[in-house]
């Protein structure tokens, strides 16, 4: 199983703890992996978010998956997904650094 952290934009207005219940409660979102909060450990990219939102995922799943159905969610919380851009780290201790934000170069 990997865990993906993921980091939300400011100016996606997106509620920590609305996308994990929004996650948890998509059947096909789910089926990948829990999600859950966790505080943050380290100050660095991520500052000022205190709160993380970490989901474990069944290996195999290909990235492009993962973006599919944070955006599905993001959609069905009333979130506009056309210009959504996703940047992944991967970190020293084996998770990966989801950055989630909009990309207004787009048009």
């Amino acid at each position: 199983m990997e865990e993906y952290q993921i980091a939300f934009s400011p100016e996606l207005s997106i509620d920590p703890a609305d996308f994990v219940a929004a996650w948890n409660e998509e059947a096909e979102a789910i089926a990948n992996g829990k999600a859950r909060l966790d505080e943050a450990t380290s100050k660095g990219y991520i500052e000022p978010v205190t709160t993380t939102i970490v989901i474990g995922i069944a290996t195999g799943i290909a990235a492009n998956a993962i973006y599919d159905l944070i955006k599905k969610i993001l959609a069905k919380r009333g979130t506009h997904t056309t210009h959504t851009h996703f940047e992944e780290l991967s970190m020293p201790d084996g998770t990966h650094l989801l950055i989630v934000d909009r990309d207004d170069t787009q048009s």
